[in-house]
């Protein structure tokens, strides 16, 4: 049996927490902290993963970038359709990184990231 990776087990855990905290109406620092982490970070890390970049410093600079790209365009979406909730932003952002983030790790997207990439 083949054990999750780090990341995934932190975007896994970082995702249930922040759900969590909005959910529950738990309210300090704590949710500030793992909100301004979740959002800034995890959706963007997610999409990341796929990419294998080898720098560490490329590696974060594009995750906070696609996270906030993320962060922009559900809430733009939820906007056009007329159905702004910040509960509901915040619980799409957390599903697509969770499926992303499982999806990832079993490995579905990474044979056709190579094929794709090879030319095969």
């Amino acid at each position: 049996m083949r054990t999750l990776s780090y990341w995934t087990l932190a975007l896994l855990f970082s995702s249930l927490l922040a759900w969590i905290f909005v959910v529950a109406g738990i309210n300090g620092a704590p949710r500030f902290v793992l909100l301004l982490w979740f959002l800034c970070v995890c959706p963007g890390m997610m999409l990341t993963r796929f990419l294998h970049v080898r720098e560490p410093l490329a590696e974060w600079t594009i995750a906070i970038a696609l996270s906030l790209f993320a962060d922009v365009a559900v809430g733009a979406g939820a906007i056009l359709i007329g159905k702004w909730s910040p509960v509901g932003i915040l619980s799409t952002l957390v599903i697509i990184t969770t499926i992303g983030a499982l999806a990832g790790e079993r490995g579905q997207f990474r044979a056709a990231w190579e094929a794709w990439r090879t030319g095969k």
